[in-house]
């Protein structure tokens, strides 16, 4: 973070001198911003995420409709040729900033609650990817390829790993062995096999090799 706000005002100083007769104006309102983005992940860190879940729908709405309404002429502001902010006083509102947030949590929500129905299309995949595709495509419509790819990419990353999880080493392993075909390699999370349910590494490795050992008999 300091380094961006060092590289901020290595790059507006001059502009900063020659428009506002100050080179510091962006460094000082960069620095303000960092100050604050600070504040929010220090009270984020120690924040009970489970809250969330009952304002993830919500939000995902909200987030959603505010996507819909700045693409009409009016309401949003358009500058060189693309239409992405809301204009509030001296400030500017990105909608495409705040569903990254709320696709997020959505999706984290959804998937932990879905992950053995993720198979279903209708009740597993429809609504993760639908909501997933319809802020996609309001955000190419702005344009703004560049976010709508990163929503495309954290979206498909969260729904590859939000697979259907194991409690137990013993039931990892069994699934893996029935979905695996001979001579393939299976990679099992450690989230399956957590270390409160071994004394150390050395124990885990036996139980996994006598659990592999005992499914070739």
């Amino acid at each position: 973070m300091a380094i961006g706000v060092l590289m901020v005002y290595s790059a507006s100083s001059t502009r900063a001198g020659i428009a506002y007769q100050d080179s510091e104006f962006f460094l000082w309102r960069q620095l303000t911003w960092a100050l604050l983005g600070l504040a929010t992940l220090f009270l984020t860190m120690r924040a009970n995420h489970r809250n969330l879940e009952q304002w993830a729908r919500p939000a995902l709405i909200v987030s959603l409709v505010l996507l819909a309404a700045v693409l009409v002429p009016g309401f949003g502001h358009s500058t060189k040729g693309a239409q992405r902010w809301f204009r509030v006083g001296p400030m500017s509102l990105q909608p495409s900033e705040l569903v990254k947030l709320t696709i997020v949590v959505w999706l984290a929500l959804h998937l932990s609650r879905a992950s053995d129905r993720l198979a279903d299309w209708k009740r597993g995949i429809l609504p993760a990817a639908g909501p997933l595709a319809i802020a996609a495509l309001l955000v190419i419509v702005e344009p703004d390829l560049g976010t709508a790819l990163f929503l495309a990419a954290v979206g498909a990353a969260m729904m590859l790993v939000g697979g259907e999880r194991c409690e137990t080493l013993e039931r990892a392993v069994d699934a893996a062995a029935a979905a695996a075909r001979p001579g393939e390699v299976v990679l099992l999370s450690p989230a399956c096999a957590s270390f409160d349910q071994f004394e150390d590494y050395e124990a885990r490795g036996r139980a996994f090799k006598e659990m592999v050992a005992a499914r070739r008999t």
